[in-house]
């Protein structure tokens, strides 16, 4: 009986800790006693099942429908933010590319066109974060997690289609235009050079990742490349938590100076995992750090006030 009682009263503390008070005392408290009631008999373990079942849906209900109650307007500021911020840092990581390009390889347009893709793969996780460090503190972090959530897997989505299909492509463009302009009959700078072997798009990755007939090398290869790819795809949503744990800054300046410092710090571990400087850190690694970082943003997130009561004031 206690640990049936003992389960309620969780329920009954997570749900005013979690839902606004109109929703907690209309919904979750009936479902709760309701609870109680068919636990207070001696039924059977689908009769208990069912109980904990109606309770788990009203709460499941009620988050639902107050996470997009609340996140709607945070979401609409963070998508402006992140269309206003993306073209800036994808322009800022066209640069270098640009001005070591000015030999002669291409045309500046063309290989803009070409050179794009990668520097938008980088700058969708970055814009995304820093739009969501720039969110003040108008509604509890925790409330925002099921946004967040929402808004780092579209991202990822977008992203594992453009690293996956996309880039390959754009590469192997780049590639050939390159090798063409070197091999050029008509010049007497020809170097003969060959264009290598070709990257692998998503398809080709996963057949040779699985082996059958593939070296070893190739397979090491192909799983190693599909691990990163996953990885990068994957950033907003370790990005998006940590983006969300230190969002509710005082003024843009502090926001851009905890984006800059985590960063650095996202940098230095992976650094310290390599396994030497002239290495980078491995997938597992990357992997580690990714999911290190998430947990404690959520740990930090789920720390901070996360209730509303029916005058837009905290309750603990």
């Amino acid at each position: 009986m206690n640990q049936r009682m003992d389960s309620g009263e969780r329920l009954r503390r997570f749900a005013e800790r979690t839902l606004e008070r109109s929703a907690y005392e209309r919904v979750v408290v009936p479902a709760i006693a309701d609870l109680r009631h068919e636990c207070d008999q001696d039924a059977s373990m689908l009769v208990r099942l069912r109980a904990h079942w109606g309770v788990w849906k009203a709460l499941a209900m009620c988050l639902a429908i107050d996470a997009i109650r609340l996140g709607c307007p945070t979401m609409d500021r963070v998508v402006k933010r992140t269309v206003i911020i993306l073209p800036i840092v994808a322009g800022l990581l066209l640069l270098p590319s640009l001005d070591t390009g000015r030999g002669g390889a291409m045309p500046p347009v063309q290989e803009l066109l070409l050179l794009s893709p990668q520097s938008w793969s980088l700058a969708l996780p970055l814009a995304y974060f820093v739009a969501l460090l720039l969110e003040p503190e108008s509604v509890p972090p925790r409330r925002l997690i099921p946004m967040v959530l929402g808004m780092s897997i579209v991202c990822t989505i977008v992203l594992a289609f453009v690293t996956m299909s996309v880039i390959p492509r754009t590469n192997a463009a780049y590639r050939n235009v390159v090798f063409e302009r070197l091999n050029d009959p008509s010049s007497a700078d020809r170097s003969g050079v060959t264009a290598g072997p070709g990257e692998w798009t998503f398809t080709e990755l996963v057949r040779k990742s699985v082996g059958g007939g593939w070296s070893d090398a190739e397979v090491l290869r192909a799983r190693a490349t599909l691990n990163m790819r996953l990885i990068v795809s994957t950033l907003p949503i370790m990005l998006g938590f940590v983006g969300l744990a230190l969002s509710g800054a005082p003024s843009p300046k502090i926001a851009l100076f905890n984006a800059v410092w985590l960063l650095i710090l996202y940098v230095a571990v992976g650094l310290a995992l390599a396994p030497s400087r002239s290495s980078g850190p491995s997938a597992a690694s990357l992997w580690l750090i990714n999911a290190l970082f998430s947990l404690a943003a959520i740990c930090v997130t789920l720390r901070r006030p996360g209730g509303l009561s029916e005058d837009r004031t905290l309750f603990p």
